[in-house]
């Protein structure tokens, strides 16, 4: 019985393989071939690999621009969330009351906004603030589209630290930013480290 078990679970596993790996592969080999031979033997090998296809490619499409864009774009906007999503998260756990609920009530509400229904209003909203073609305008859009995941997570991160560790650093003479910047961020890396990879992706 265990070796019948075994031989389906290792034919289960063959096929997702298989379905996954076989169409990696089909383009690996195809992105060698020209396109007369892509059109004309799709399934073949190459009868010449073309390695200067991806020399080719990197020009026409000029990737070395897009990389650029993408990461100085990803990093400005995910500096920029964690910032705001940090100090907002901080003070909703922190300062608990009417309006850190009404607060958080709030962002979490944007969460259930399809990004289809907003698309139109932010496109009109930064092209009259002049970003309509820029980084900034996307830079400010990637990072409050974040802020209330990002929020989410780290106020509940926030709300599980001891408060008996802020009362030792307020009787220790830490104002709030102290006990924000010593004591809440280095006790959130791990809630840091999730939002950042998330948002990252």
């Amino acid at each position: 019985m265990k070796t019948v078990k075994k031989l389906f679970l290792g034919f289960v596993l063959a096929m997702v393989f298989s379905v996954t790996m076989i169409p990696i592969i089909w383009v690996f080999f195809s992105s060698f071939k020209s396109k007369k031979e892509l059109m004309t033997k799709p399934w073949s090998l190459p009868e010449k690999f073309l390695f200067s296809n991806y020399s080719n490619a990197w020009q026409k499409a000029d990737f070395a621009v897009l990389t650029k864009n993408s990461v100085t774009i990803t990093a400005f906007s995910l500096l920029l969330m964690l910032v705001f999503a940090t100090m907002l998260a901080f003070a909703i756990s922190r300062y608990k009351g009417n309006l850190s609920q009404v607060t958080l009530i709030y962002l979490l509400a944007g969460q259930t906004i399809s990004a289809g229904m907003i698309i139109f209003p932010i496109v009109i909203v930064l092209r009259k603030l002049g970003f309509g073609s820029s980084h900034a305008g996307l830079i400010l859009t990637y990072a409050a589209g974040g802020l209330p995941f990002a929020v989410f997570v780290l106020q509940g991160f926030f709300a599980g630290i001891p408060y008996e560790l802020y009362e030792a650093g307020e009787i220790d003479g830490a104002g709030e930013f102290k006990i924000f910047a010593n004591i809440a961020i280095p006790l959130a890396k791990p809630a840091l480290a999730t939002v950042l990879l998330y948002q990252f992706m």
